[in-house]
């Protein structure tokens, strides 16, 4: 599929590629094809969307007594999925 002509994606006079606004959608193999009378010749990459994770704590303080059970609930999002660690005190 060429890319030419969409809003979102433009060819500089020296053949880049310029991808506006990305999307996770944008994401995949991009191939770049020069031709001349001598023949052809292509190139690929890949393009990887990623987003900051984000990180959601349903309780922010919590009060609990002295040998009762409790839990953190995190969760985060991300792409790729973060991975979560906890901390006490300070976070690193």
């Amino acid at each position: 599929m060429f890319l030419m002509g969409s809003s979102r994606h433009r060819m500089t006079p020296d053949g880049s590629l310029i991808i506006r606004n990305m999307e996770q959608k944008d994401a995949g193999v991009y191939g770049c094809l020069a031709s001349n009378l001598a023949g052809t010749d292509t190139q690929t990459s890949v393009l990887t969307y990623i987003e900051s994770p984000v990180v959601i704590v349903v309780l922010s303080e919590i009060l609990i007594g002295l040998g009762e059970t409790t839990i953190l609930a995190c969760s985060a999002s991300g792409i790729p999925q973060p991975e979560i660690r906890w901390f006490k005190g300070k976070v690193c």
